[in-house]
């Protein structure tokens, strides 16, 4: 029973990994050297080995489909998100105390890191600015936060959410503007050998989705959206606990949709994609024109009567409904959840919402994000809960559980 469970679990890591992989074209890509292959596969199964009951997980669950029900919010339903080859705990059934969750959410600008306490709460956290300057000293960054954070609880894992998409098969990052990341470096599995932890890479957007699904606006409902306005746009798909990725990580990146009237010439010049060319902060602020002041300032500006101000909140507004009426008629999900700084502010987000309720014939699904800012984070210290095997995180305010005799765990 063991030679077949560690047999079929190379299979898998060769056949349906990247070992032998088809590209757009049909054609085979150059597979992996073979010594590169079995080195991967090693570490792979070493670090199922390290967990709590990881052999007996791998012998009972890899002659099985490796998909599980998660928690949202109060109850169980739907399946896992797709975990990575070195997830090898069944998820929700570890405890907090005997192993630790580490979540990073990574901006061009900031990065905000925390972790889970052993009881299973959100506890301590880190904000501190990118050192977006170089790939290596982003990864130095990470290192240094990461060991910062981990306690003396026997395993680890961690999730860290970039501005970029992520190539799960792969460990590949693209579409990354904001911080310099070598598109063909698997990232992830460096860290994990330099940290000695399992690590799993997300797009930031897609956690902050996944946190506003099992924890915020969107708790317990089965599709949820969760559609970000800020310095760029973006996009995160949940569908009953599990992120929707896209084959090759790439759903949710609306700032592509074509939107101008000329689509086609538009995409050919635009870098950041033709939505978000209306829709960012750059294009708000271009609207209002005069000192080019920061999003806070020009809204504050609106509030006080400032016409021109109010102008072009309504027009950048007027143009991201056009977005937000094309996701609710494509997918008709539960929820979409609008966060990120400019999708925040009332006057725009009320603004918004009026346009898209004109462009359908049906009733729009949509509220404000309830998680704010930490978003990203919680969403990467749940993923990283569910790469452990552990149970739901509770925000640091709420309750500990109890069980049939009344006595907090």
């Amino acid at each position: 029973m063991a030679a077949r469970g560690i047999g079929k679990f190379v299979w898998d890591q060769i056949y349906h990994g990247t070992y032998f992989r088809k590209d757009v074209t049909g054609r085979y890509k150059s597979p992996m050297p073979f010594v590169k292959l079995v080195d991967k596969c090693w570490r792979i199964f070493n670090s199922w080995l390290q967990r709590p009951a990881g052999m007996i997980y791998l012998i009972r669950q890899q002659t099985e489909q490796n998909e599980g029900t998660v928690q949202t919010g109060d109850h169980q339903t739907g399946t896992c998100f797709d975990p990575p080859a070195i997830s090898g705990a069944v998820p929700g059934t570890g405890s907090h105390a005997d192993a630790q969750a580490i979540g990073l959410d990574i901006g061009g600008t900031k990065l905000h890191a925390g972790t889970t306490t052993p009881g299973g709460s959100f506890g301590h956290e880190l904000l501190e600015p990118t050192a977006a300057a170089s790939e290596d000293l982003v990864f130095a960054q990470i290192v240094k936060t990461i060991a910062t954070l981990r306690d003396a609880r026997p395993t680890a894992a961690v999730a860290i959410g970039v501005p970029a998409s992520v190539d799960q098969a792969q460990g590949t990052l693209e579409l990354s503007p904001n911080i310099p990341f070598t598109p063909d470096r698997p990232l992830g599995e460096d860290l994990g050998i330099a940290l000695g932890m399992p690590v799993i890479l997300e797009n930031d957007v897609n956690l902050a989705a996944l946190a506003e699904a099992r924890l915020g606006a969107g708790r317990g409902l089965d599709l949820v959206c969760f559609l970000s306005f800020g310095t760029g746009v973006g996009l995160g798909l949940v569908s009953r606990g599990r992120i929707l990725r896209g084959a090759s990580g790439r759903a949710g990146e609306i700032s592509y949709l074509p939107v101008a009237a000329d689509a086609a010439a538009e995409a050919a010049v635009s870098e950041a994609g033709q939505f978000e060319d209306r829709v960012g902060t750059a294009s708000l602020r271009a609207r209002y024109g005069k000192d080019m002041p920061d999003v806070r300032t020009l809204f504050a500006r609106a509030d006080d009567g400032d016409r021109a101000a109010a102008a072009a909140i309504a027009e950048t507004a007027a143009d991201a409904a056009r977005g937000l009426a094309s996701l609710q008629a494509i997918l008709d999900p539960d929820l979409i959840v609008i966060g990120g700084g400019i999708g925040m502010q009332r006057r725009f987000y009320d603004r918004m919402r009026s346009e898209a309720e004109r462009l359908l014939p049906f009733s729009l699904a949509v509220a404000q994000a309830s998680l704010g800012p930490a978003a990203g984070m919680m969403g990467a210290v749940v993923l990283a809960s569910d790469l452990a095997g552990l149970p739901l995180p509770r925000p640091a305010s709420a309750p500990a559980p109890t069980d049939t005799t009344g006595v907090a765990t």
